[in-house]
Order: C-alpha cells, then structure tokens, then sequence
C-alpha cells in the first residue's frame, strides 16, 4: 500500500451503518483524515418532505388493491418501517382489541401499536387474513404455487405507480408514509414521548427531527390560548 504523504488532501467516501458511523468517524479523525459530507446526503436533508393529508388521501384513490392497500396502511395510520409492515403475521394483529404486534425478523418483541379505529385497515384487514393460503405471513402473493414474500424493491415499485397515478411529487417514498404519521401526531399535539414509543425509535432525538414539521398544530393549539389580560380593552 502506498503511503500517503498529505494526509490533508485524502478524499474517502464510506457507506455503512449508522451504528458504527461515529466510531469510523472517531478513528479515520484520529489518523489526521479530512471526513466530508456526501453532497447526495445533503440533497437528501433538502428534499425531505412531509406529505400533506390531502396527498396522502389523493394516493389512497389510486392505490386500489386491497392488500397493496393495507401494507401502506400499516405504514401511513400506524407508523411501521416497510421492513416492518411485510413482516407482519396474522398471529401478530388483534383486530377486535386493534392492536398489532411489531417484530424483528427473529421474532423478538419490538412494540406494539394501535390501529386507529377510523382507518382502512379495520375494513379490509378481515378479507386479506381470512384468505386460505399456506403463508402465516399476510403480504404474499402466489408464484407457482408458492406463496412468496413480498420484496421491497417491488413495493417500491408500486408505490412509484401510485404516485404517478396521483400526479404526487416523484421524491417521495414509502417511508413518507412513516414520516406522515410521526409529523401528523405531532400536529394533532400528541406528546413527544408518545410518538416516539409508537415509531418504536430509541431516543427523543431521533423523533425530533419532526418537530419543524409537526409547527402547525402546535401553532394551532397556542391560538386557542388567551395570554392578554382579560377586559384590557375595556381600560
């Protein structure tokens, strides 16, 4: 390996886990290395974009197949990562408590959600965990015989349909479903905390990022409020 002679002027551009960015970080800072910002990650500060109810409800009159229907549901009314939603079993849904069981690939515990009762899920979640099919998972779809998983590239691919079909902006994603629901509780002034144990995210921090996002409701809230004093305009 070459040694390199100006430590200064070593470029590197790193993909890994954000769990163990800090620590590479930390060591490439410690052996003199210039660490600088992807200019693709600062796009993506720029372009993050909460959808608005009135998109969300335009994507919904596209998006017309019940199972596809549901999985975006799960994200959009209770806030599960993609990864998430397709992990889903029918032993993981309590429809008549509305509750639903989150767990890891390993079948570990993450949390358990609320189905809102005004969502579309208590209307068509009976018809998609009823059908007869070998899979205890819910989002499959037959090939040969065989019920397979659904892939994310595929749902992704129907998402960007559904999109199109909606004339929406073609920046979103499905995780703009999760982003809708965390800035939509927090614009109908659910605490912090909550949002936060219901996203399943570790830290306030995390969760914060969508405070600018959720200004609205708050603002919404303190117009309700009269801090004047009372019959001042009488004196």
């Amino acid at each position: 390996m070459e040694k390199i002679k100006n430590k200064s002027m070593v470029k590197l551009r790193i993909e890994v886990r954000e769990k163990d960015l800090q620590k590479i970080v930390s060591l490439l800072k410690s052996k003199g290395v210039e660490i600088l910002q992807s200019s693709k990650n600062q796009e993506r500060k720029k372009e993050f974009k909460i959808m608005t109810k009135e998109q969300l409800d335009n994507f919904f009159t596209k998006c017309l197949e019940t199972k596809h229907r549901c999985l975006f549901r799960f994200m959009s009314d209770c806030g599960l990562k993609l990864s998430e939603a397709l992990n889903l079993k029918t032993e993981d849904l309590d429809l008549n408590s509305l509750l639903a069981t989150i767990k890891d690939k390993n079948g570990e515990l993450l949390r358990q959600v609320t189905i809102p009762p005004s969502s579309d899920l208590n209307r068509l979640m009976p018809h998609v965990i009823f059908e007869k099919q070998e899979s205890d998972y819910i989002f499959t779809h037959c090939v040969w015989n065989k019920h397979i998983l659904y892939k994310q590239r595929m749902v992704e691919m129907w998402f960007k349909k559904y999109l199109q079909l909606a004339e929406l902006p073609s920046n979103f994603s499905p995780h703009s479903l999760r982003d809708f629901y965390a800035s939509y509780l927090l614009d109908n002034s659910v605490p912090l905390e909550v949002v936060r144990d219901l996203l399943g995210h570790k830290t306030l921090s995390t969760t914060g990022r969508y405070i600018k996002t959720g200004i609205e409701g708050r603002k919404s809230q303190l117009n309700k409020l009269g801090f004047g004093i009372e019959n001042d305009n009488k004196n």
